[in-house]
């Protein structure tokens, strides 16, 4: 039983390791296209939305792909946990 615990517990602390790198990775990338904007003159406002929106489409794009990918029993069950992840976050 501690084996199944502490298995369960290395697994839930790599999954949340790997999507920190994940999501880092985004954070970088974004910034950097966002530096090189405004270095090539684009207007602060417009590159502020353009990187607003590209990560969220980049953090949105898992969950619907994984949502779009999915039978229809899946996609109940993806959807559940989807509301349990995001909606607490929305209110």
């Amino acid at each position: 039983m501690a084996e199944l615990a502490h298995d369960a517990n290395e697994r839930l602390t790599t999954t949340v390791e790997a999507l920190q790198r994940h999501h880092e990775q985004f954070r970088v990338s974004e910034l950097e296209r966002a530096r090189r904007a405004l270095a090539g003159g684009m207007a602060e406002e417009k590159v502020l939305e353009e990187m607003a929106r590209r990560l969220t489409n980049k953090l949105l794009h898992g969950p619907m792909q994984a949502l779009n990918q999915a039978s229809a029993a899946e996609r109940a069950r993806l959807t559940l946990l989807l509301e349990q992840i995001y909606c607490p976050l929305v209110e």
